[in-house]
């Protein structure tokens, strides 16, 4: 019998329509922006994926819930397998969660800026356009991860996710500061379809300096959008950039500035 979340998800499915996108573009672009908008106001969850087995046995694959990276990773998986197809958007799913697409806890793709990020750059999805838009602006976050770190962190402490099965030593990200997020030309040549990695200074429980994962799309009067699965607002929203980068720049942790991601697709 299929578990409530999987009923869910497949009765979200056959609602899910790419073809009917507010936005001009590619065929990818389309998909992209429709089914993005078509989860707004889904819930909120904090961690809602797993494997299905222990140590995390949330479902690999949902529609009723997402955190912010999960609503990055499903309305990508979505995309690329087209929205009517479980089976190819599962397949999708893995490709983005998982080191060599291979579903487990100790190959998920836990950390943004050690494993995420760059891994799904050599697949092919994303580009790293920071140090393109802010130049010699642009600035280096960086953390060493040693075993120490390692051993306070959540996922070590509790979830029992080996040493081994993370990099070691100096991560960095690039990231553009507030004031140059607010130069015109910047925003002039942000990517038409994106993401929006909040950066902040890690702590000894969360060892990564990406705090938050945005969607970014141009919208339909030529400005930006963000869209995003919000614990502050309990489900996934909608706001303009301004907004968007206004509220993260008054988080409670203290943000740095904003990584910034433009999804390539299948070329």
């Amino acid at each position: 019998m299929a578990s409530p979340a999987a009923a869910v998800a497949a009765a979200l499915l056959l609602m899910l329509e790419p073809e009917s996108s507010a936005i001009d573009g590619d065929d990818f672009t389309r998909r992209l922006e429709a089914v993005s908008r078509q989860l707004l106001g889904a819930p909120y969850a904090l961690g809602p994926l797993g494997e299905e087995v222990p140590p995390d046995l949330d479902p690999r694959f949902r529609l009723d819930a997402f955190d912010c990276t999960t609503y990055v990773e499903t309305v990508l998986a979505l995309a690329l397998g087209g929205s009517d197809d479980e089976a190819a958007t599962r397949l999708q799913l893995d490709r983005i969660r998982y080191t060599g697409g291979v579903p487990g806890f100790a190959t998920r793709r836990h950390l943004i800026d050690a494993q995420w990020i760059p891994e799904l750059e050599r697949e092919g999805l994303l580009v790293d356009v920071t140090r393109r838009l802010g130049g010699g602006a642009a600035r280096t976050a960086s953390l060493r991860l040693n075993r120490a770190t390692w051993q306070r962190s959540h996922l070590a402490t509790d979830f029992g996710l080996e040493w081994s099965a993370v990099p070691h030593g100096r991560q960095m990200l690039a990231y553009l500061p507030w004031e140059v997020l607010e130069r015109d030309d910047v925003r002039a040549a942000l990517p038409s379809i994106g993401i929006l990695n909040l950066i902040a200074n890690p702590t000894p429980s969360a060892p990564t300096v990406v705090i938050h994962q945005a969607l970014l799309l141009r919208a339909e009067d030529g400005g930006w959008i963000a869209r995003h699965a919000s614990s502050s607002s309990h489900r996934v929203v909608e706001e303009p950039l301004s907004v968007f980068l206004e509220r993260s720049r008054g988080r409670k942790r203290s943000v740095l500035g904003v990584n910034v991601l433009e999804i390539v697709g299948e070329k």
